[in-house]
């Protein structure tokens, strides 16, 4: 009888934590990907100096959530979040308008796309 209440203690323990986990991606994508519509609309102001300051600012967000993210997503994923950060910042540097706005939007959709590959549903299981 023990072992099956040890059972049912550990699946739902787990399917909390992989709820929370869930969660908690996506929040954090959510918070990662909030002002990138600000150094969009600098970009297209060719307002460099701010879309240099905001990019600076998204990528310490992101240095920030980065550690417990290595944990629950494959790392694949971070290291293209990385050189997609260092791409963009290039583009700003080097101040080029249509590099640096496909970039940041590849940046966002693989941001955005990581709460979505991570969640139970039939099309990931299979």
């Amino acid at each position: 009888m023990r072992i099956y209440v040890f059972l049912v203690v550990s699946i739902v323990v787990l399917i909390g934590l992989g709820v929370t986990v869930l969660v908690a991606l996506g929040s954090s994508a959510r918070n990662l990907t909030r002002d990138f519509d600000h150094v969009l609309n600098a970009i297209r102001d060719e307002d460099w100096k701010l879309a240099e300051d905001r990019i600076a600012a998204a990528h310490s967000t992101w240095e920030k959530h980065r550690q417990w993210w290595a944990v629950v997503i494959d790392h694949r994923e971070i290291d293209n979040i990385e050189m997609s950060f260092s791409r963009i910042g290039e583009y700003i540097r080097y101040q080029d308008k249509a590099l640096a706005s496909a970039e940041l939007t590849v940046l966002k959709k693989l941001i955005e796309h990581i709460p979505e590959k991570e969640k139970l549903n039939i099309k990931n299981i299979l």
